[in-house]
């Protein structure tokens, strides 16, 4: 485990934006992984479920589905980098020297509580709704859905994803 450790930080080192998006792509299929194993209905309730053309067909994991939240994470590591490297330069926490060592990002609780603040509100009314619209249009795409089909998913889910974001 820790020569994994040593990789990550000397690829983190010389490749940062290969590294994040390598491991923003392990941490979407992980996520898939887990929420498929939680949604997916135990044999007591079916072990069986319609499809769309009226067939029986097995429930069970979707390696498609975690293959599609991996490459997401890929792609949308870089985008988070550059807009949370934005909120960090726009919003920069304050500095104190403590002794003789370097400045630090400690600062005073009122003022480091103001630029953290300021952050989240700028980063969920600004970020959060283009987000979370992006990434039903990126997985539908990916999904093989026509643009009726993703404009049929953001109608029905995005309200309810931004609301749970904010909860």
């Amino acid at each position: 485990m820790i020569a994994i450790g040593q990789i990550w930080n000397r690829w983190a080192k010389s490749r940062p934006l290969i590294t994040l998006s390598l491991t923003n792509g392990m941490m979407g299929a992980i996520g898939d992984v887990i929420a498929q194993n939680i949604a997916q209905p135990t044999a007591q309730q079916t072990d069986k479920t319609k499809s769309t053309d009226g067939s029986s067909q097995a429930v069970g994991y979707d390696p498609m589905r975690t293959a599609r939240f991996f490459l997401y994470g890929c792609m949308f590591g870089p985008v988070a980098y550059k807009w949370y490297s934005l909120l960090d330069r726009r919003f920069p926490l304050p500095l104190v020297t403590l002794g003789s060592s370097a400045p630090s990002a400690l600062g005073t609780s009122a003022a480091k509580m103001l630029a953290i603040g300021k952050r989240v509100a700028v980063d969920q009314v600004a970020f959060a709704p283009v987000a979370i619209g992006a990434f039903f249009v990126v997985m539908g795409a990916m999904e093989g859905k026509r643009i009726n089909g993703i404009r049929a998913s953001l109608r029905a889910k995005y309200k309810d994803a931004l609301v749970g974001n904010y909860a």
